[in-house]
């Protein structure tokens, strides 16, 4: 009986490893069987529901299965947001997916809302981030200005947030130690988004701080892109000036 654990434990793995790519079916088959046989022998273990619902809709992109064994652990553990935070990743996978319906945006929002009301299991600036990225997706696939306008504004008052959490004492937490947190990032990779969110917004001055404050920090391969954005803002303050 203390194989079922073990192989769950190994079957955490299998996912976190594979979470930004595909994992050999063989692979995934084979965590699939570890949680269901740790399940068997502990079936009120809301972590390992949790965690096979990661596999469900990040690795088998089977977003039914995930949404039941999250309602399962949300049962285990009501007081646990973390249940919630992954029915919201669920809603906002499915949104850019072929299974796509009209309730994904809404259902992922009330989830994430939830649970930052007490974010138990969780973070508060992960929810944020997720959030952020929730309004950004949002706004990417709306065909209407104002719409689109809205949802970006959202968008980077959410990652100003985490930014200045992130500054301060705040940490995502544990990001790669569950499955389905949030990846760890790098504050480079928001300022960079909120300097293009700022150059859709024209708010030129805003995206020119934010690339300037990317560049100190980021990579070479993205200094083209920072530099690029840099000289666009001051192009646009240079045409518009203030009165």
């Amino acid at each position: 009986e203390s194989i079922a654990p073990t192989g769950a434990t190994e079957a955490t793995r299998i996912v976190t490893r594979y979470r930004h790519g595909p994992a050999p079916k063989a692979t995934a088959n084979r965590a699939d069987n570890y949680y269901a046989a740790a399940l068997r022998l502990n079936p009120h273990d809301a972590r390992w529901w949790q965690n096979w619902a990661v596999l469900d809709y990040e690795v088998f992109l089977d977003y039914a299965a995930a949404e039941t064994k999250l309602q399962r652990a949300q049962t285990e553990d009501p007081t646990n947001a973390r249940s919630l935070v992954l029915l919201g990743n669920v809603a906002t996978a499915r949104m850019i997916s072929p299974q796509e319906n009209d309730r994904d945006f809404s259902a992922a929002l009330d989830y994430y809302s939830q649970a930052l009301n007490s974010p138990v299991g969780t973070s508060a600036i992960e929810i944020k981030l997720l959030l952020g990225n929730l309004w950004l997706q949002r706004g990417t696939a709306s065909k209407d200005a104002v719409a689109q306008n809205s949802s970006y504004r959202m968008s980077a008052d959410l990652f100003e947030q985490v930014i200045s959490a992130t500054d301060s004492t705040a940490t995502l937490g544990e990001p790669d130690e569950q499955p389905g947190s949030a990846a760890k990032f790098e504050p480079w990779t928001l300022q960079r988004t909120l300097s293009q969110l700022y150059m859709s917004l024209q708010q030129y001055e805003q995206a020119g701080q934010y690339a300037a404050l990317a560049l100190a920090s980021a990579p070479q391969s993205q200094h083209e892109l920072l530099l690029q954005l840099q000289a666009a803002s001051a192009a646009q303050l240079l045409a518009n000036p203030r009165p």
